[in-house]
């Protein structure tokens, strides 16, 4: 047939239709007509060849299938404002058609077209492996096939765009699984039923312009765009995506080249995963709000950005946020977000590497743990303000262990932790800066093993007693507080029920090489002194570490053994000068001196060596002092001599001063060892 075939307004047909294979010149035009076949098909027009239009619209109804199979239509499908219904299979089959121009699936442009009016289908309306060469635009249109496909179109290849906006609804799965679609993919203020099932599905379709599912679109069941490629963006700004306790947005392995905006008032109920993409731009999520209570939230892992990731201003997650091993080519910014999992994880990126900073400032707000676990952070970590809830000794409220900050870690301006704070085996190559905190009680720092450039801190700000770990912290330089008396009060903040050297040395190495060799000094007899705290009172060491080592400061100040010295000397030259006096101490060889009558020595050798109290009690004392005194004259054991004290007669026997004589000479060792030891810096611990 070379001319138009009319089938239009006044067209009634009550059985099926059939113009399989047929070949229309002009336009088939079944305008207004009704076509009535409930058993079966209405329209049957598999491998028709159709020059110009197909027109199926204002007021057209169908009670039946349309079959399209495999035809060719040389300009539009035309069904704007069509009804099309089949109760027991599909509404419209197109599969493998070729539309040269558009196809409508709306309402019409008339002036005086309703949403009443607009086209409707109920049954599967299908395009799987079709072909257009203009637009799908199902603007406004109604697809009705609850619980199963609503709107199939696997494998289309579109040249135009694909418009499923306005007032667009479907109840039923809309799904175009690995199609080509060469314009945008509209679903603005669109809406798609499928409660606790696939709603949308774009998985493995390639979209070389934007898509938007954004300005009032709302899915009530799962929206997917698995292995999906978008050469623009991805805007969902203002869409709603329910589906709770499941998936509401599964994108994994989303190719989109431009930006990504899940952000102003874009609300998610049920898990959105954007796991292993790919984003060329930005992820914004401004606003946004994820809500999967006890479940992921939000699962970013193992994403690649080009952009930065906003999930700041406003952005409220209740669930986790997975940012696990992502790629983020410039700033985290989660300035002023909340980040709400009581008791669980509220954001995880273990592995994350951002080659910008990373911003959990403002008013940040984390109710359960962050990790960070082996990041990578090329800018800053700013949490100034920030606030980290999740209480407990044994947890975690930000766990940073392992990570690599190549600029300044800033936990300053009302920080908040409550819970561990953990920074170990970390790398900070500037400034760690840790003050103006809130509520340091609730906080416990561990820094061990961690490494940085400069120390900032404030004392106000210092954990309490036993929630601070600086064993194997080691840092280039102190910014405040470099006196001795702070910094041991900062020491003496770790876990008392252990006793860490190297955080001693730490500190006392830095005054060294601040030139302040006397507060290091000060330092590691303070390590001493608190080293003896920890050794049970059974142990010899204790002899050493309470008494000896306090003498002359653990052999830094040597010169203290010279008071106990002195004293000893001093005392030993009045109780022997007494002691020769009153002939308690007498000439070592009997043969050299005699008593007379009234008990009076008198010497026999009138050379025999002078008795000298003060040369004695030194040679004595001092083992290798030898002056050829102590040799001529010893206490005698077996003398003694009465004094009056107090109007009282006292005995004093030469066995006492004997007794002290030995305590001299031990003391002597004792003393001398000590400086000796000291001196050469054999003893220094």
């Amino acid at each position: 047939m070379e001319n138009d075939l009319l089938l239009d307004r006044h067209f009634r047909s009550e059985g099926e239709v059939s113009l399989v294979g047929a070949t229309i010149g002009g336009n088939f035009d079944c305008e207004g007509g009704q076509f009535i076949n409930t058993d079966d098909d209405a329209i049957t027009a598999d491998g028709a060849k159709i020059a110009h239009d197909f027109i199926m619209r204002n007021d057209f109804k169908s009670e039946g299938g349309v079959r399209l199979v495999g035809a060719t239509i040389g300009e539009n499908l035309d069904c704007a404002d069509g009804h099309f219904s089949n109760a027991t299979g599909d509404a419209i089959s197109a599969d493998g058609a070729i539309v040269n121009g558009d196809v409508l699936l709306r309402k019409s442009s008339k002036t005086n077209a309703t949403l009443a009016d607009a086209f409707k289908a109920e049954g599967t309306v299908e395009f799987i492996g079709a072909t257009i060469a203009g637009n799908l635009d199902c603007s406004d249109g109604q697809f009705i096939n609850r619980g199963t496909n609503a709107l199939v179109a696997d494998g289309l290849e579109i040249r135009g765009d694909v418009l499923l906006n306005d007032n667009f609804k479907a109840e039923g799965t809309v799904t175009v699984i690995s199609a080509a679609i060469g314009g945008n993919l509209y679903c603005q203020g669109g809406r798609f039923v499928n409660s606790n099932a696939i709603a949308l599905n774009f998985d493995a379709t390639k979209i070389e312009r934007g898509v938007y599912l954004s300005d009032g679109f709302k899915a009530e069941g799962q929206v997917s765009l698995i292995s999906a490629t978008v050469r623009g963006s991805l805007v969902c700004t203002d869409g709603q995506f329910i589906n709770y306790r499941t998936n509401a947005l599964t994108a994994y392995r989303l190719e989109v080249n431009g930006n990504v905006y899940l952000d102003h008032e874009f609300k998610a109920e049920g898990e959105v995963s954007l796991a292993g993409g790919t984003i060329g731009g930005n992820l914004y999520c401004q606003g946004g709000h994820f809500v999967n209570r006890n479940a992921i939230a939000l699962d970013a892992g193992t994403i690649k950005i080009g952009g930065g990731v906003f999930l700041n201003n406003g952005f409220k997650a209740e669930g986790e946020v997975d940012l696990n091993s992502a790629t983020i080519a410039v700033n985290l910014n989660c300035t002023d977000a909340q980040f709400i999992n009581f008791g669980a994880n509220a954001l995880v990126a273990d592995g994350v590497e951002i080659k910008g900073n990373a911003n959990f400032n403002g008013k940040f707000d984390a109710e359960g743990k962050v990790s960070l676990i082996s990041a990578a952070i090329s800018g800053d970590l700013d949490c100034s303000g920030g606030k980290f809830i999740n209480p407990g000794t044994n947890t975690s409220a930000f766990l940073a262990e392992r990570v690599r900050v190549d600029g300044d870690v800033f936990l300053r301006n009302n920080f908040e932790a409550n819970g561990r704070v953990t920074f170990a085996h970390s790398y900070i190559a500037r400034n760690f800066e840790w003050h103006d905190v809130k509520s340091p009680g609730e906080s416990i720092l561990d820094l061990r093993s961690a490494k940085i450039g400069t120390l900032e801190d404030d004392k106000a700000s210092w954990p309490k007693v036993n929630n601070l770990y600086l064993d194997g912290f080691n840092y280039d330089e102190l910014r405040n507080l470099a006196d001795t008396d702070s910094r041991l009060d900062w020491l003496r903040r770790q876990p008392t029920n252990q006793f860490l050297p190297q955080t001693y040395e730490q500190l006392a190495g830095l005054f060294r090489k601040m030139g302040k060799e006397d507060e290091a000094v000060a330092v590691i007899i303070a390590k001493n002194e608190d080293f003896a705290k920890h050794l049970p009172w059974y142990s010899p060491s204790r002899l050493w570490y309470n008494f000896f080592g306090e003498i002359i400061g653990f052999g830094y100040k040597t010169w203290q053994a010279i008071i106990p010295s002195l004293f000893f000397i001093v005392l030993g030259t009045v109780l022997f000068r007494f002691g020769q006096r009153h002939y308690l101490v007498l000439p070592s060889d009997e043969k050299a001196y005699t008593f007379d009558s009234n008990d009076k020595l008198h010497m026999k050798e009138k050379d025999y060596p002078v008795f000298n109290s003060f040369i004695y009690s030194l040679e004595v004392f001092v083992p290798l002092v030898k002056l050829g005194m102590d040799e001529f004259w010893r206490p005698a054991a077996n003398r003694r001599t009465h004094i009056k004290f107090r109007n009282k007669t006292k005995t004093i026997t030469g066995s006492a001063l004997r007794w002290y004589w030995w305590l001299h000479i031990v003391a002597g060792w004792i003393l001398t060892t000590l400086w000796v030891g000291g001196l050469t810096g054999l003893i220094k611990t």
